[in-house]
Order: C-alpha cells, then sequence, then structure tokens
C-alpha cells in the first residue's frame, strides 16, 4: 500500500541503489539516484495532490545525495609554440569544419552560440521579429528557465546576421527556416562537423 511507504524505507532503497551493484560491481552516480528519487517524488506529488491517495509526500523527508558541481568546459585557444609554431585550438578547428559543411546555417549558427551563449534551440527557435540588427539585440521569449532575456549580438554574429538578413525567406518567420514552417535540423551537420 502507498501508505506502507515510509520516508525510512525510501532512504533504504535510496541506499541501496548508490552502493555497487552486486553483478557488475558498478556504483550509480549521486546525479543517477538523484533522478530515480525525482520521478518517485512525482508519482507520490500526484497522489496528493490530484488522486487524495495519501496524505503527504514522503520524499520531502528524505536527504537527496549531493551531486557535483560539474565543470565548465571552453573550447580550447590556438596555442603557438616556442618555435612560432601555431596549434589550431579547437575553436579554430570546429568553426573551419562547420564552414566546410553542406549545411548553409550550421557556421552561422555555431558563431551565434559561440558569441551570445544561446542554446542551439534558442537560437533555431528565433524569428526576425525577435532580432533588432541596427541596436545589435536578440529577445529570447522561451528560454530554459521560462524568462526572457536580451541577448547582446556584436562583431562577427551581427555581422553574418546582417547578411543573411539580405537573403531571408519571406514565406517563413523564422532565421534558420526549415521545412514546413519549422527550424532547420542542423543535427546530422554538427554531428559531422
Amino acid at each position: 500500500m502507498l501508505a506502507d511507504v515510509t520516508p525510512a524505507l525510501i532512504a533504504e532503497y535510496r541506499d541501496r541503489l548508490a552502493s555497487p551493484d552486486a553483478e557488475t560491481k558498478a556504483k550509480r552516480s549521486n546525479a543517477t539516484v538523484n533522478r530515480y528519487l525525482a520521478a518517485l517524488s512525482h508519482v507520490f506529488t500526484i497522489a496528493v495532490r490530484e488522486w487524495g491517495w495519501v496524505e503527504a509526500n514522503p520524499l520531502q523527508k528524505v536527504t537527496k545525495p549531493k551531486e557535483p558541481r560539474g565543470r565548465v568546459r571552453y573550447l580550447a585557444d590556438d596555442e603557438t609554440r616556442p618555435d612560432g609554431t601555431v596549434i589550431e585550438g579547437e575553436r579554430t578547428r570546429l568553426l573551419k569544419a562547420c564552414k566546410e559543411s553542406a549545411s548553409p546555417y550550421l557556421y552561422q549558427v555555431v558563431v551565434l552560440a559561440i558569441s551570445t551563449g544561446m542554446r542551439r534551440g534558442e537560437i533555431l527557435n528565433l524569428a526576425w521579429d525577435d532580432v533588432d540588427l541596427t541596436r545589435g539585440r536578440a529577445t529570447l521569449h522561451d528560454t530554459k528557465n521560462g524568462e526572457r532575456r536580451v541577448v547582446p549580438l556584436v562583431g562577427l554574429a551581427l555581422d553574418m546576421l546582417k547578411e543573411h538578413a539580405k537573403v531571408r525567406r519571406i514565406d517563413n518567420p523564422l532565421l534558420f527556416a526549415g521545412r514546413n514552417d519549422k527550424p532547420v535540423d542542423i543535427g546530422r551537420a554538427w554531428d559531422t562537423a
């Protein structure tokens, strides 16, 4: 019964999830354990709020394992050796591969991402009405955290968008229009680059 599920029982199973597997000896990460707990918590939240099957969510009293902060990763810059030889960095190689891509938009999308920090979905869903080339900014209405934000457009990214505006499709409001009024699909081109 649902009423038999207590915080102590959940904590016991949380610890079992976090311990090494008997057969493979592999250990689940704290993030994985937390995803399991989040899924179970959602089920209990629905059971409490919508169905009235239980009075409280027992997972609210269960401590979640601490997750690492993650890492900040940047593309490596070009490197000049003492003898003057220049080793191309990750950013240079990526942009070169994107420029050589069969996709007409991949290079522009990647330059925008590097220049602004926008996510792929934010860039691909940008409409011309959201871009002010005169002031050099783009307004994102549908961000990951649900808040609207304005992103400055400068340098190469702004120059490329101004050139792109000269040959834009008038039958579609998106900057990077694909088929059927949807954003262009750059997935395969990105994987190749």
